[in-house]
């Protein structure tokens, strides 16, 4: 749908569109499509975000794609993979969204449960600008996006969840110049941040079934800039977290312990 802005004269509809300062950040978020779906529109919601892209993609400097409805412990996925199918639409968050926004000028993104297929790793490789990252997904995070991330030379900040994460620790070697990360998902080898000397600010956050075995001296002899961090293990077994000689357990379902001084990790700007 236009803005109403758009409506009122031609000049008024070029400068909306041609103005920089509008389009710097922009938020692709799933609840308006959900509407036009519910309406039988999906194919026009589609068609109106490819056309406002095509406009202003090149203006975009942080853009937040998420397909995500509802907040906290009440969030659901939309399919918005299957909504394009349904109506005959091409155009879907993810690597299409991606195609229209300049490299030259994208500094963060975030990507929300966006459907990662086969083109999305080469469409992001191109952003070789981008300083900030945020990549939450629901299934298996393809080692393909990963391998992806070495070809992003200014990243500073990266934000990964996901079930699993195969290539993650052999990315996160290459990543020296990290000053921020934060990774939730399953059994991810902590030592592997070792290598990322420049951290400043650090969010580990572990679904295992074994125990996470943390020195915090070691960590923070490793880490000599590190000043905030948030670190956590949670299962539902017992036992499974263990600083030095104490050893967290609990017989609860989904109990989770944390450790962290300063602020805890703030997510990206997005």
């Amino acid at each position: 749908m236009q803005p109403a802005i758009t409506l009122v004269s031609r000049r008024w509809h070029r400068v909306f569109y041609s103005e920089p300062d509008f389009w710097r950040c922009v938020e692709l978020v799933a609840e308006p499509l959900d509407r036009a779906a519910s309406q039988g529109q999906a194919r026009q919601c589609f068609a109106a975000q490819a056309s406002v892209l095509r406009r202003v993609g090149g203006f975009v400097q942080h853009l937040c794609c998420s397909q995500v409805l509802g907040t906290g412990g009440d969030k659901t996925p939309l399919d918005t993979a299957q909504l394009a199918a349904d109506s005959g639409s091409e155009w879907q968050l993810g690597s299409s969204v991606l195609a229209h926004l300049s490299p030259a000028t994208l500094q963060s993104l975030r990507l929300e449960w966006v459907p990662v297929d086969a083109t999305l790793p080469a469409a992001l490789g191109r952003f070789t600008g981008l300083t900030q990252l945020q990549v939450d997904y629901r299934g298996m995070l393809p080692s393909s996006l990963l391998a992806t991330l070495l070809r992003l030379p200014q990243l500073l900040s990266l934000q990964l969840s996901s079930k699993e994460m195969p290539g993650l620790s052999a990315a996160l070697r290459q990543l020296t110049r990290l000053t921020q990360l934060d990774v939730a998902s399953a059994d991810s080898p902590f030592s592997t941040v070792f290598a990322l000397t420049r951290l400043r600010k650090l969010g580990w956050h572990e679904q295992r079934w074994s125990v996470l075995e943390f020195d915090l001296q070691h960590v923070l002899a490793r880490l000599p800039q590190l000043e905030s961090w948030c670190i956590s293990s949670f299962s539902s077994g017992r036992a499974h977290m263990q600083v030095g000689s104490l050893t967290h357990g609990s017989t609860m379902a989904q109990a989770r312990w944390l450790l962290n001084a300063g602020a805890t990790c703030p997510g990206l700007v997005h």
